[in-house]
């Protein structure tokens, strides 16, 4: 399954929700998946339409809120985290 995760803070150790979101990334990898991270301010359509699902992460920025509506108009199936 191809997963991508739309995350706030990609490269910011110090942001909780990018380092938990790259250790659910991890362990879906060692499961055997292709896993992909992006950041909410370069997420494209085609990686969207690519994906089986996509998870998003921080749904109160407006990037993963406009990545979420992308994902329902694609119709894949979308996983919220808080």
């Amino acid at each position: 399954m191809k997963i991508l995760h739309v995350i706030p803070g990609i490269d910011d150790p110090t942001c909780g929700i990018a380092v938990a979101a790259k250790m659910i990334a991890r362990q879906q990898t060692a499961e055997g998946h292709s896993v992909e991270t992006v950041s909410h301010t370069v997420w494209t359509a085609v990686q969207i339409k690519n994906a089986d699902e996509v998870w998003v992460h921080s749904m109160w920025t407006p990037g993963v809120m406009k990545a979420a509506w992308t994902v329902l108009r694609a119709g894949r199936r979308l996983v919220r985290m808080p």
